[in-house]
């Protein structure tokens, strides 16, 4: 697992740390053959939610509609290459408050080796309690775009359609067309 010499947690889940790495190869690969012992400062790190818990990360970022109410909860999300796909993670990891327009950036990890990402899912979660109250039951996301932190590849990926009986909302690249001869 690579760490990454950051300020703060929010840069890290901003992805800002990842891209000095990039340029630089300065960061410390931990485990038993990190030769490198006299690191100082803060490091941070990502990882996987299970075991081995190294994995492949990425900047996911994720567009709240413009038509969208206010609405309090929870999303999750899994991410496709047409053969494998990553799992249910964790992307909000807290309830929080969306608003129309607002775009909500995150780091995530994934243990599966994804070549090409063909698609995601995303599901949201109505959280309950007071903040709840008065919020809207869906959440609507016109956009979602995801970098490969490592090999700086990236997608965006437009609403393709909702499974009404689980909520899961699948978003695609979308096809390239090819020009007119």
């Amino acid at each position: 697992m690579t760490a990454y010499p950051c300020a703060s947690w929010r840069d890290f889940d901003s992805g800002v740390c990842h891209r000095r790495c990039l340029r630089s190869r300065d960061c410390p690969v931990l485990g038993l053959l990190d030769t490198a012992a006299n690191w100082t400062g803060s490091y941070f790190l990502s990882t996987d939610s299970h075991g081995p818990f190294c994995g492949e990360d990425f900047l996911v970022s994720v567009q709240v509609s413009r038509s969208q109410g206010h609405a309090y909860g929870r999303l999750y999300m899994t991410l496709h290459d047409g053969t494998q796909n990553t799992g249910v993670v964790d992307f909000s990891r807290t309830d929080r408050h969306y608003h129309a327009s607002e775009r909500e950036d995150h780091v995530i990890t994934v243990g599966s080796t994804l070549t090409h990402v063909h698609s995601a899912r995303l599901l949201f979660d109505r959280g309950t309690g007071l903040s709840a109250l008065g919020t809207s039951h869906q959440l609507a996301v016109d956009s979602v775009h995801l970098t490969h932190l490592t090999t700086n590849a990236s997608w965006a990926l437009c609403h393709e359609h909702t499974d009404n009986s689980t909520g899961w909302h699948t978003f695609t690249v979308p096809a390239r067309t090819s020009p007119a001869a």
